[in-house]
């Protein structure tokens, strides 16, 4: 079995470092409101004393412990309400925005989804990513055809993202096209609707879930593999209906 990754990408506000990290701290949030298996939720970045404990259910804290951990990047010159001052406090913003990974145990590697976010940056129209390393316990639970489809939906109705897809590394070796900036995975989210008259020959209409905003494609209850070959060919076609459509890039 290969480790899934889930991937997103979501058209980002200008954000203060307080504002990034309260933005984080909801996604987390939301998370355990999905599964118990993000109940605790530990900081990655220097302070390795926080992994001790994690955060549990307390998050009043949340902006400064993070903060406190320094995940600024020293070479950066962050803007600030006193433009004398390019140091990061909670009221900066940055032409690269902020970045930090969060899991859910801290000494169990197998057993550990890692939760990455990125956004703010003040350039405008930037483009934030939510992604979320599965455990390489590859525990069925977490691999099952319903599990992941609400972890996609759930990150769908927090950042309305442009893109999103459920897919691994080896898979998109084998998939992705030049000169595209979307693959297609297990499960594939696009901001746009009604698309399905064009793909219904190749995806079963139980595959197909309209949201608010966008559809999700899925190539089947069975978890990917690189391996198989009807699946590839499967997203191949898909890839190509998709760029027929316009479908595999950024709207600029």
């Amino acid at each position: 079995m290969e480790k899934l990754i889930l991937i997103s990408r979501f058209r980002s506000p200008v954000l203060t470092m307080k504002e990034y990290l309260s933005f984080s701290k909801n996604v987390l949030i939301e998370l355990v409101k999905l599964d118990s298996v993000f109940a605790n939720t530990f900081s990655w970045a220097g302070n390795k004393k926080h992994r001790i404990s994690g955060f549990g259910n307390d998050y009043s804290s949340f902006e400064e412990t993070v903060f406190s951990q320094e995940i600024w990047d020293e070479e950066i010159r962050y803007s600030n309400p006193d433009t004398g001052n390019f140091n990061c406090t909670l009221d900066s913003t940055s032409s690269i925005g902020f970045l930090n990974s969060y899991s859910n145990v801290n000494d169990n590697f197998l057993n550990q989804f890692v939760v990455r976010i990125s956004a703010g940056g003040n350039k405008g129209n930037d483009i934030g990513y939510i992604n979320i390393e599965f455990p390489i316990s590859f525990d069925t639970k977490y691999y099952d055809y319903f599990f992941v489809k609400q972890l996609m939906l759930k990150i769908i109705e927090l950042v309305d993202p442009i893109y999103a897809v459920v897919t691994t590394d080896n898979f998109i070796d084998l998939v992705e096209l030049e000169n595209t900036d979307f693959w297609i995975g297990w499960f594939t989210y696009l901001r746009k609707q009604n698309i399905e008259f064009n793909i219904n020959n190749l995806i079963e209409e139980e595959f197909i879930t309209d949201t608010d905003q966008g559809i999700v494609l899925t190539l089947g209850k069975e978890t990917i593999s690189s391996n198989n070959e009807i699946i590839v060919s499967k997203a191949i076609a898909l890839r190509n209906e998709l760029l027929k459509l316009n479908l595999l890039n950024y709207t600029r």
